[in-house]
């Protein structure tokens, strides 16, 4: 099964039905904090993080570089924005 860690605030990101996510066997994990998503990463181990740079008082930089540090290989990070 593949895990998605992601913010509430990218919930339009995903504007596919989550039900057709979970049909493709794909577990999402909502973080609904900024402080969360590091604690849920360690817990979750997610194949993929999406990160929000844009969001208020949010380092997605430095929480990206604490994500790999904590997981290590086979975590994909991506940062999106509009």
């Amino acid at each position: 099964m593949t895990t998605i860690l992601l913010g509430k605030e990218c919930s339009t990101f995903l504007e596919t039905d989550e039900s057709v996510l979970q049909r493709s066997d794909v577990r999402l994990v909502w973080a609904e904090s900024v402080e969360a998503f590091v604690p849920l990463a360690r817990e979750h181990r997610p194949d993929l993080c999406v990160l929000d740079p844009q969001v208020s008082g949010f380092d997605a930089f430095a929480c990206a570089r604490e994500i790999l540090a904590a997981i290590g290989e086979g975590v994909a990070v991506l940062l999106i924005g509009n």
